[in-house]
């Protein structure tokens, strides 16, 4: 015959079976729906002639390889404004946009990549030299949903020189034929450093780059922009960047060039699963190789970066990615804890010793009481007492019992047994008190 123990056992046994096959069901439902599901998501990403809609071919088909589960669609855009409103408006689930883009509170990041630097580009017999020569001309700029005109007005604004050009919204690959034909002044144009459109531009040598400022050091030209329009970086447009000087050309730009840039982010929606965006995340960095082997400029992706810097908040995915080696809550605060766990033990130890000592007064207190008690009782052996000697002890009892009570009542003696046997003492004393006064 069982015992009642052996029940017990194995109905623990059959409850921790049922538990561990739940998991692991839940689990296998998990990887099935998470993991093998085959999502598709919509890349925003820019214009032909730009370096945001090559680079955006270039890093879906990095997911895609990496990913078999994860299909991204690239889509042409005007940029990073119609980039953001597609995002917030679930055209989108990822898209390229400039930092400095304003955008709804669904908008997260995954990461910045590169910087785009603000290019101002004149014909090489043109007589603009500087920012402020662009007075009285017409100068074009990126489409009106592009990342372009947000910097473009704010530099203007700074340099108050707004009023003064006549701005002409236009598209990148459009822009270099205007200014070749004279349609165009100038053309103010964020791009990444090493734009095959500017490359195709400097190729035949009739195009030069215009400074902002003589240089991107302290206390520069740029650097007071940056106070105001804390969004933008200083950027030094490398000698040579995009033509070498040969014998029927010269080289662009003949000397380093101080410009503007902004960081270009991937951004996505805040309701893209965090699963998704981590994947993408990983992706992203663990094969910044073959990013920059097709575009140079994603050598500036990493992880170590301002996240301050970014003006949307970190998704939930990219954020779980990019904490993956930081030591967890335990470990960060080992120290801190194990300090407050021997405070927490001393100060329990404080409190018991404290306890035992208001304890030992309380007894202290009720001995104290016997010892009356015992006194009194010894003035009661003689029976030959008179009645202003038993009238005299029985007050004395009365008071005893008064304040036997009062400290009771705050709690400077327990209600034990202690106290249950001092009571019945005392009542038996006065009893005999009055018995003896009767007689």
């Amino acid at each position: 015959m069982s015992s009642p123990t052996s029940h017990l056992r194995a109905r623990l046994l059959a409850i921790l079976a049922i538990a561990i096959g739940v998991a692991i069901l839940a689990g296998a439902v998990y990887a099935v729906t998470h993991w093998k599901k085959s999502v598709t998501l919509r890349l925003s990403a820019g214009q032909p002639g730009g370096t945001y809609l090559p680079f955006a071919y270039d890093l879906a088909k990095l997911i895609e390889q990496k990913n078999p589960q994860i299909k991204v669609e690239v889509l042409e855009s005007d940029g990073s404004s119609e980039n953001s409103r597609r995002v917030t408006s679930g055209e989108a689930e990822l898209a390229l946009i400039q930092n400095d883009i304003p955008g709804t509170s669904e908008i997260r990041a995954i990461g910045p990549l590169y910087s785009g630097a603000l290019h101002i580009i004149v014909r090489r017999d043109s007589e603009i030299r500087t920012l402020s020569d662009l007075r009285n001309h017409k100068v074009g700029y990126g489409k009106a949903r592009s990342g372009t005109p947000q910097i473009v007005h704010a530099l203007l604004d700074h340099y108050e020189l707004k009023k003064e050009i006549k701005l002409v919204s236009l598209e990148i690959e459009n822009g270099f034929s205007m200014l070749k034909q004279r349609e165009i002044d100038a053309l103010m144009i964020m791009l990444g450093v090493g734009s095959p459109a500017m490359e195709t531009a400097a190729d035949d040598g009739d195009v030069r780059l215009i400074p902002i400022g003589s240089s991107i050091d302290q206390g520069s030209e740029l650097e007071s922009f940056q106070l105001h329009y804390p969004f933008a970086e200083s950027i030094l447009i490398p000698r040579f960047a995009y033509a070498v000087p040969t014998d029927q050309r010269p080289g662009v730009p003949e000397q380093g060039i101080p410009a503007v840039s902004v960081r270009t982010v991937l951004a996505t929606h805040s309701k893209v699963p965090s699963h998704v965006i981590e994947k993408i995340t990983k992706t992203l960095h663990e094969n910044r190789a073959a990013l920059i082997r097709e575009y140079p400029p994603a050598a500036e992706i990493s992880e170590s970066f301002d996240r301050g810097s970014l003006q949307f908040p970190l998704h939930v995915g990219a954020a779980r990615y990019l904490q993956r080696n930081e030591p967890g809550f335990l470990v960060k605060y080992a120290e801190v804890m194990g300090l407050s766990l021997s405070l927490l033990i001393a100060a329990i130890g404080l409190l018991a010793t404290l306890k035992s000592w208001f304890h030992q007064k309380q007894k202290d207190r009720i001995d104290d009481y016997y010892l009356q008690l015992d006194a009194i009782l010894e003035r009661l052996e003689p029976n030959d007492l008179d009645q202003d000697a038993l009238f005299e002890i029985h007050e004395e009892l009365r008071s005893l019992r008064r304040c036997a009570v009062r400290q009771l009542s705050q709690e400077k003696l327990l209600p034990d047994e202690s106290f249950r046997i001092f009571q019945g003492l005392l009542s038996d004393c006065q009893n005999r008190v009055r018995r003896m006064q009767e007689n």
